[in-house]
């Protein structure tokens, strides 16, 4: 979004302020500065107050994107998730989002655009991972239901739904290097995305021109029509 001249505010975890600074420093090399504004998204009062700092900073909102993610443990038996891991994955994947877009949106000028991260998991589901693949789906419906209510005020709501990308959620459900390596031979393209192979989606969907695609989900998976992860 900012190499193609939108100015950007991004949010993290205070823990991750190194990882922050790197990407502030690697955009500077170019030329291109970002506000950081460092919070919890669970907290709902720091979600609104986000919203706010970010207008400010930014002169106002007309896109909004819903990255933020977390999964619990790589698990195909339900009986041992906890209410703590349901709530957490619930909160972050999706009331944050929730959140971020009831503030935003009466601020948002029509033109403006609302662009979440779904999942291939929606598509094409797998059996361990059921609170991600559960919130998945929930932001699934807010996508096609917000882009239909959204439309009269001239902002439209779109999905990017990944494949297995090479992101730290893949370690943070307890993937391990086998299991990442078998599954990916269950990908045509036999090997996960690179970030990179995803940020295209998400800036043509804030793209002005695109004016006329609201409530979809574009899937980018590497080739995946169905698969059955064991």
């Amino acid at each position: 979004m900012a190499r193609e001249g939108a100015k950007v505010a991004i949010n993290y975890l205070p823990a991750e302020e190194p990882d922050a600074e790197d990407v502030a420093n690697l955009l500077a090399k170019e030329g291109i500065k970002i506000t950081r504004i460092p919070g919890d998204l669970l907290d709902e009062e720091f979600c609104s107050q986000l919203v706010l700092r970010a207008q400010r900073a930014l002169g106002g909102i007309d896109i909004l994107v819903n990255n933020a993610g977390t999964g619990g443990d790589f698990n195909p038996d339900i009986t041992t998730y906890t209410t703590k891991q349901w709530d957490r994955t619930f909160r972050t994947n999706v009331y944050a989002g929730f959140f971020l877009a009831r503030a935003a949106i009466p601020n948002m000028p029509p033109g403006s655009s609302i662009i979440w991260t779904v999942s291939d998991v929606v598509a094409n589901p797998v059996n361990n991972v059921h609170d991600y693949a559960a919130t998945k789906g929930a932001v699934a419906s807010l996508v096609q239901t917000l882009g239909i209510s959204l439309a009269s005020k001239g902002i439209r709501v779109n999905g990017v739904a990944p494949g297995l990308t090479y992101t730290p959620l893949i370690a943070e459900v307890g993937m391990t290097t086998e299991q990442l390596l078998a599954f990916t031979q269950t990908i045509p393209i036999k090997r996960p995305a690179q970030p990179v192979e995803m940020a295209p989606l998400y800036v043509n969907f804030a793209d002005k021109n695109v004016t006329y695609l609201s409530g979809g989900i574009l899937q980018n998976n590497g080739g995946t029509t169905a698969y059955i992860l064991e």
